[in-house]
């Protein structure tokens, strides 16, 4: 079946980078940064718009969800 299939890819893939995220945040607390710049705000905002976006693709690999809110098999 192939949705169990994408279903096992797209969690096997969100866990590694689950894993980057955490890393670059760990990189951001540990250093000492200054919240006036705008590089660090640009940065900050790609990383929660990168989480957001991995997050709603481990909610569509769930096959079920998939189909309840897509109405479709992919």
């Amino acid at each position: 079946d192939t949705r169990a299939y994408f279903s096992a890819m797209t969690i096997m893939i969100a866990i590694p980078t689950g894993t980057k995220i955490f890393n670059w945040l760990g990189t951001y607390m540990a250093s000492s940064f200054s919240t006036k710049t705008v590089d660090l705000w640009a940065a900050l905002s790609f990383i929660l718009l990168f989480t957001l976006g991995g997050t709603t693709g481990v909610v569509m690999g769930n096959a079920a969800m998939d189909i309840a809110l897509h109405d479709t098999y992919y």
